[in-house]
């Protein structure tokens, strides 16, 4: 009962991180987000972090403390979108709960985005916090620092 009251205590914008692989430095995996229903894969941290960024702009929780510049060729075909959208969004049913990665599973909570970066928080899958960060080198060491915990202890 207690690890279900810490989870309800995360706030909506809360994304779970699903790592499907861990390989040197970097991971791959799947990112649910609550608030819109849709799911993204990533192959690197970096796309991680840019697909990320370009979904809480859309979601516009939490709102950018700037607005970035977009030059675009009028192409409409310039980014390609690897976000796939699930049938209704994951906070009506609790299907979010069930998704878990291979290696290991977070919630990230992007408080805000405060100077071009970001400022949250990292939490298990019952919502326990990890550990807080106030950039995304920060979040990176946060996660890869509980990869390698994680596979310490399992060894």
């Amino acid at each position: 009962m207690e690890m279900q009251t810490m989870r309800n205590r995360l706030p909506r914008n809360a994304m779970r991180l699903c790592i499907d692989a861990s390989h040197a430095y970097d991971v791959s995996g799947r990112l649910y987000s609550r608030m819109t229903g849709t799911y993204l894969r990533f192959a690197s941290m970096a796309e991680l972090l840019l697909e990320t960024d370009a979904l809480l702009d859309e979601i516009g929780s939490p709102q950018a403390f700037q607005r970035k510049r977009i030059f675009s060729t009028g192409n409409p075909n310039e980014m390609t979108d690897i976000r796939s959208t699930t049938e209704q969004p994951f906070n009506v049913d609790g299907v979010l709960e069930e998704e878990m990665g291979k290696c290991a599973t977070f919630e990230l909570v992007v408080q805000s985005r405060m100077h071009a970066s970001w400022q949250g928080f990292l939490a298990d899958p019952n919502g326990v916090p990890l550990g807080s960060f106030e950039s995304e080198l920060q979040l990176m060491e946060l996660v890869l620092g509980a990869l390698h915990e994680i596979h310490t202890n399992e060894s």
